[in-house]
């Protein structure tokens, strides 16, 4: 998958209406141990994947100028973005320096345009 990343102007409001990165993660573990616990194979539930994704998220954030501290309160933040036939998780999250917000997305979001 390719992510694209993008440097915005800071969003101060409403962070608490998004899962947070660890929230998904646990959901996602979950759905894999009842998987192994029930012998059912739903390859959807896939918390290596998310991990590593989001791990890669953090490295495209970097080279966008993330200094690696999250603002308290707007720490990694997961939305959703349809699919033809499912979703896709994208990442956002707010830096605590300068306020920059940051979204890593496996979808272009052209309104988000940074002029990178």
């Amino acid at each position: 998958m390719t992510w694209t990343a993008y440097t915005i102007s800071p969003i101060d409001f409403l962070w608490e209406l998004l899962p947070t990165v660890e929230d998904v993660a646990a959901l996602l573990a979950k759905g894999e141990a009842a998987d192994l616990v029930s012998g059912r194979d739903r390859s959807w539930f896939n918390f290596g994947e998310f991990r590593s994704d989001f791990q890669q998220a953090q490295l495209l954030a970097q080279k966008k100028g993330w200094e690696g501290a999250y603002q308290e309160g707007s720490e990694p933040r997961v939305f959703w973005l349809p699919d033809e036939d499912s979703f896709s998780y994208a990442f956002v999250w707010k830096q605590r320096n300068n306020g920059d917000t940051f979204v890593i997305s496996p979808r272009p979001l052209g309104w988000l345009n940074d002029n990178t």
